[in-house]
């Protein structure tokens, strides 16, 4: 199967699946629904001839403490696009702290990800798909 079907997607995952489709020969699409904890997940490692296409992305954390950035990497492993959504704040001693508020990205593409720091995001839901090319 090498197409989806968008005829009730609004303009911005049909203008995102006709951009996929026109950049690589896609050979395989598979659902993706995941919800779960970052650690240990597979979007965390790099693969040659795979895609993620989320149309939601969501981080988050019940944790405080240092500043959280999600990044997302392209198709050669290099990062393109870095997400921080971090409220700072300063404690009883004068400290900076931050609290990792919930993270919402949608109708973007990546082939892994990363977090800036083990107790930033722990958390996330991804709901797309897994594209193979070739």
């Amino acid at each position: 199967m090498n197409t989806i079907n968008w005829r009730n997607a609004g303009p911005e995952p049909q203008i995102l699946w006709e951009h996929l489709v026109a950049s690589f020969d896609i050979s395989a699409i598979v659902p993706l629904s995941y919800q779960g904890a970052i650690t240990g997940s597979e979007f965390l490692t790099y693969n040659a001839t795979k895609l993620y296409l989320a149309l939601q992305l969501d981080f988050g954390s019940q944790l405080f403490g240092n500043e959280a950035y999600v990044q997302l990497f392209d198709d050669g492993n290099n990062e393109f696009l870095s997400y921080c959504n971090c409220i700072g704040y300063y404690d009883g001693m004068g400290a900076v702290e931050f609290i990792n508020s919930l993270k919402n990205i949608y109708n973007t593409w990546f082939s892994r990800l990363a977090v800036s720091a083990a107790n930033s995001y722990v958390y996330m839901k991804f709901i797309g798909y897994r594209l193979t090319y070739s």
